[in-house]
């Protein structure tokens, strides 16, 4: 942190025109700073907001009545509480107000109260936030401040619809597209929009102002609620069964959130996004993909309170920092005023030396005692952690257990069944489910969680094969680099794949009886992007006819972005070019 700030230190100085004194108040110097933070904001970069306003108000201490550096603190509240760090939001905003009132600065005071709104909306403070909202409109009213009526009538209409009435909600979300197009207001335009949405939710209505909301948070740039407004969408257009239109903007949900920072909010947000993936699946009939994305789902959840422990290890070990720094400042502070008086009376000296050494001595104890109880607090968070890392690991463990239990009664039902069409169709799905197992077998045993080690998981594919169908002899050459690793949400599909494949060349390959069945994978990295190779060499043909595992096939594929090619030369070939799906790294 203190690295960030003497290089946003560094460049301020050397980047700011010339000051009078170096106090001025200069618009020309803030704008270019304000324009900075603003687009730091809008992309979600938090930390790099708080360390460019600290940076900057190192440089301009005791301006309180600058309007400039008054309003980079509206920007620090305004991040502060973007990342739930109200308490500490609150109480800026609230000094913000003090010197505004003070040098008659009105509409940074009105804006401090929106903010202050905006956190009392959040944590459903009702009477706070009514109370802030009229003093901002009594602000806005008095001093003609209608540049802030947009925020004010979003403010107004999100209070109405936890505390009024809908129709309300509605009145003042007009109210606020009204004035916002008057000033082209765009972030408050969105918020609008989105909460005309909310009004209209369960209708075709709602799903337009929502992306008519998306438009306008993309024209400021605002990442983080471009991402919850897709989320939103898809979540309108299942309620209206809607659920082929939702792929679109699955996947445009899936780029931004994959920009954002990692933080508690954001998790909520995946949390979310994958529930409702989930639930789409869910209607279409694919049980499978159904229960991975609801997994997925509880994993961000749990990322969700991970983040959040660690943040709160940080926070304590910068409040161990600052106390030890003022610890040390104090001491060094009073020593030389035990000096001074030493010198002047030494007689006296004396007498205070002493005072002061037992004032120190029971600084310290009590400075100890502080340690000592942030550091129990730390191991005990450690611990927590710990155990959240044993939790996941128990989960993988019980899920391939689990499924275990389902192959063992599928592979009971094969035995029992007298209709071979359907003893086969069940060991097909025995295989495909082992496939999945295998996946969380690995996870559990290699105690990783996000990667996968490729040549070791097809090799173990393979075998199970070889184990489980001893009767057809085959043999197989695998060409994967050791050092390949893919994380679960691109395994699962390639592994589906493979299982598919084999399976495939094992029923169809049609091998002369003179011959072995050989079976060639080989999985390379090109370009950024990743090969699949497959053969036998069966004289089987290409099956024009789309059945169960051609339609497994193509969904894998889709999961993957895949492309691919297959053709009988000398056996069957299957040739597939994809990408390593973009996801969060969990703890």
């Amino acid at each position: 942190m203190r690295i960030s700030v003497f290089f946003y230190l560094v460049i301020v100085c050397f980047s700011a025109p010339p000051l009078k004194a170096k106090s001025a108040c200069d618009s020309v110097y803030f704008s270019k700073i304000i324009e900075q933070g603003i687009y730091l904001q809008n992309h979600h970069k938090h930390d790099e907001v708080i360390t460019l306003v600290d940076s900057i108000l190192y440089l301009h201490k005791n301006k309180e009545n600058c309007q400039y550096v008054l309003k980079l603190l509206n920007m620090k509240a305004l991040v502060l509480e973007h990342s739930q760090h109200f308490e500490e939001s609150i109480a800026i905003a609230t000094d913000v107000i003090s010197s505004a009132q003070k040098y008659k600065m009105y509409d940074i005071e009105a804006k401090s109260f929106l903010i202050l709104v905006r956190i009392h909306d959040f944590l459903q403070r009702e009477n706070d936030l009514n109370r802030n909202l009229a003093k901002a409109k009594a602000l806005i009213d008095r001093h003609q401040l209608l540049q802030l009526l947009p925020e004010y009538y979003v403010r107004a209409a999100s209070y109405q619809r936890f505390f009024g009435t809908r129709d309300s909600s509605l009145y003042f979300a007009n109210q606020a597209i009204s004035w916002g197009e008057k000033y082209d207001d765009y972030i408050n335009l969105a918020d609008a929009h989105m909460l005309e949405g909310v009004y209209h939710r369960g209708t075709e209505k709602a799903t337009r102002s929502m992306l008519t909301s998306i438009e306008y948070f993309k024209k400021v740039g605002e990442q983080s609620a471009v991402a919850i407004s897709y989320v939103n969408v898809i979540k309108s257009l299942l309620t209206l069964g809607k659920i082929r239109e939702t792929n679109e903007y699955i996947d445009s949900a899936s780029v931004y959130l994959a920009n954002l920072e990692k933080t508690p909010r954001v998790y909520d947000t995946k949390e979310h996004f994958y529930d409702l993936i989930s639930q789409k699946y869910e209607q279409e009939g694919k049980t499978d993909s159904a229960i991975f994305y609801i997994k997925l789902a509880r994993i961000y959840s749990d990322s969700s309170q991970f983040v959040t422990n660690e943040q709160f290890i940080n926070d304590k070990e910068i409040e161990i920092a600052t106390l030890k720094e003022k610890a040390l400042v104090n001491e060094i502070s009073k020593s030389r005023r035990l000096w001074i008086i030493g010198f002047i009376l030494l007689s006296m000296g004396l007498l205070l030396l002493a005072h002061f050494y037992r004032r120190t001595l029971r600084f310290q104890k009590l400075i100890f005692g502080q340690n000592h109880e942030i550091l129990t607090q730390k191991n005990e968070l450690t611990t927590l952690l710990t155990k959240q890392t044993m939790l996941l690991a128990e989960v993988h463990h019980r899920v391939k257990n689990n499924l275990q239990i389902v192959i063992s009664l599928l592979t009971l039902k094969v035995q029992n069944s007298k209709d071979h069409d359907t003893a086969k169709y069940l060991e097909d799905v025995s295989m495909k489910i082992r496939s999945i197992s295998l996946i969380h077998e690995q996870l559990y045993n290699n105690d990783q969680f996000d990667e996968i080690n490729v040549n070791g998981y097809v090799r173990q594919l393979l075998e199970q094969f070889r184990n489980i169908l001893s009767a057809t002899a085959y043999t197989s050459n695998i060409k994967i680099n050791d050092g390949l690793t893919f994380n679960i949400e691109t395994m699962f599909p390639i592994g589906i794949i493979l299982t598919e494949l084999v399976t495939n060349s094992i029923k169809h390959a049609n091998v002369q009886s003179s011959n072995t069945l050989n079976i060639q994978i080989e999985i390379k990295e090109v370009d950024k992007n990743y090969l699949l190779f497959y053969s036998d060499n069966g004289t089987g043909k290409l099956n024009e006819k789309a059945g169960m595992g051609s339609s497994i096939l193509a969904a894998m594929k889709r999961q993957l972005n895949a492309r691919n090619t297959e053709y009988n030369k000398g056996g069957y070939h299957f040739e597939m070019e994809f990408v390593m799906k973009t996801v969060s790294v969990i703890g």
